[in-house]
């Protein structure tokens, strides 16, 4: 048993390295697909560069399941600097380690049993700690909003563009406004559209006071 869950690990660790490098293609990407307005078609390797038919059948099942996706967003909404192959390789080395635990403790009166819960109990921990931080970081992205929204107001009504606001704002705020905003004005700095870049902000904080604020923008500019 023991051997069979050093494996799993071991597959999870080669994993995480083939992710690791496909994490900057990503980024890239993304800047890409904003400025450019669509998606742009370039061929990730960052799960298929592992070897084997259990990779091949992991990327599926995340892929068809959507599971990257979902992950991803809240990896970036908790503030960390994870890829999904680092969280899924954090995910199996704790299942590993609670296995182990469980096989040697066993809390649960019959060893494979004992294994099998504390497994998956301690294998959530990484995912739980990514809900956390996102709630936390949601939480206070929340409360600093309104000041974000008078400070672009004043900013305006003293003559500044709004692209010159969104950078004071990224400039003068404290984390977690500023690095929201900072890429905001990043993306339209590059050439993508404004309204693109704040629909973009929308996705990132699924905030209600964010979604007026990106609506009320939207309306002002084709209304003029």
């Amino acid at each position: 048993g023991f051997v069979g869950i050093f494996a799993a690990a071991l597959i999870a660790i080669s994993v995480g390295w083939a992710a690791i490098e496909g994490r900057r293609k990503k980024k890239v990407v993304g800047m890409i697909e904003t400025v450019a307005g669509r998606t742009a078609t370039v061929e990730t390797t960052v799960l298929k560069d592992a070897q084997g038919l259990y990779q091949d059948f992991l990327s599926r099942l995340v892929s068809n399941l959507n599971i990257a996706t979902k992950a991803q967003n809240h990896i970036h909404q908790a503030g960390l600097d994870w890829t999904v192959g680092k969280l899924l390789v954090m995910t199996l080395v704790a299942a590993a380690v609670g296995a182990v635990l469980g096989l040697r403790f066993k809390v649960l009166m019959v060893p494979w049993l004992s294994s099998l819960g504390l497994g998956l109990l301690v294998g959530c921990l990484p995912y739980m700690y990514v809900l956390r931080k996102r709630s936390s970081r949601m939480g206070k992205f929340e409360e600093q909003f309104p000041e974000a929204l008078d400070f672009l107001a004043r900013a305006m009504r003293a003559g500044h563009a709004f692209a010159v606001s969104l950078e004071m704002l990224a400039d003068e705020s404290p984390e977690p406004l500023s690095r929201e905003f900072r890429q905001v004005y990043n993306e339209q700095n590059l050439g993508a559209p404004v309204e693109g870049a704040l629909q973009n902000l929308a996705k990132r904080m699924p905030l209600l006071d964010v979604n007026f604020f990106v609506s009320a923008v939207l309306l002002q500019k084709e209304t003029g």
